[in-house]
């Protein structure tokens, strides 16, 4: 009979502590919106921090468009150049690499 009467006593227990955490509405909901205060702050960290990669990766693009057209720029003079009697020479010699490159066996 020890037995049960012990299971009995831990059975009364358990079901004691569910009753008094259960019994103080005030405090479970004091509980419920600090966590939610806590996960606000953590959305709003978040959320700055990937508006902030958002406009690096903006900034990103726009240097290397900027950087791209005016490789593009120097490309076309450069082949410009190349056109010309008298001029370009360094294209010229490139461009016979390439060919002699090409037509190779």
């Amino acid at each position: 009979m020890g037995i049960f009467s012990r299971l009995g006593d831990i059975i009364s227990a358990n079901v004691s502590d569910l009753l008094e955490r259960a019994e103080d509405p005030a405090k479970m909901i004091r509980m419920i919106i600090l966590e939610m205060e806590e996960t606000l702050v953590e959305v709003r960290a978040s959320a700055a921090r990937t508006i902030a990669d958002q406009k690096e990766a903006n900034r990103t693009i726009q240097r290397l468009e900027a950087a791209m057209v005016s490789w593009a720029e120097k490309a076309e003079l450069a082949l410009q150049g190349s056109r010309r009697p008298g001029q370009g020479g360094a294209c010229r010699k490139a461009e016979a690499r390439h060919h002699h490159r090409a037509t190779a066996p």
